[in-house]
């Protein structure tokens, strides 16, 4: 479906501006800015949605990396104006021990201190001493994530680049509709 959204869409926005381009229509002022506007609209949404489709591509490749359990060796607040969590664990794969560190999703916005509220109860769950499962990369065991999920910028992203190829495809329509007389027409 992803596929669908961020390619099918901005191929059929672009196809329609390229009609319009080719008509050779000599466009009002009000025209061109809408055309102007939505060949704008087409680019953004075009390389926001492309974007996202390399990244759930990503994530999904992700989804196959075998997961192991990990030891957390560090569970702190660091910043002292962002709040982060950062969590440090060890694993092995192998034999071999590797390190890795994760803010386990917490998310880069919010007031200051709901983010120290999410980050004190993220440090909470993961005291120095649990266990942490994470899932490394079969090729290279020394990456690591603790989730192989997307992140909820992804599929935002995605949204804003179909929004965005919708208002392209809008924005055509606008012109190739004809429109309708404003000026009343009286019948006797």
């Amino acid at each position: 479906m992803y596929y669908f959204l961020a390619v099918i869409l901005p191929v059929a926005a672009g196809v329609l501006l390229a009609l319009l381009l080719r008509l050779k229509v000599a466009l009002p002022q009000s025209n061109r800015i809408i055309s102007f506007v939505g060949a704008v609209l087409l680019l953004v949404g075009a390389a926001l949605s492309l974007h996202s489709v390399s990244v759930f591509r990503m994530w999904h490749e992700r989804s196959k990396w075998p997961p192991v359990e990990a030891t957390v060796v560090e569970s702190t607040i660091v910043g002292p104006r962002v709040n982060d969590p950062l969590i440090g664990y060890t694993y092995t794969v192998n034999g071999v021990n590797y390190d890795g560190t994760t803010k386990l999703g917490a998310p880069g916005f919010g007031g200051k201190n709901k983010r120290l509220e999410v980050a004190e109860e993220l440090t909470h769950e993961h005291p120095v001493g649990s266990v942490l499962t994470v899932y490394y990369n079969p090729t290279d065991p020394a990456v690591s994530i603790p989730t192989i999920h997307p992140p909820w910028n992804a599929y935002l992203h995605l949204a804003v680049g179909v929004m965005a190829t919708i208002g392209a495809a809008c924005s055509v329509c606008l012109i190739l509709l004809p429109r309708r007389s404003s000026v009343a027409t009286i019948t006797r």
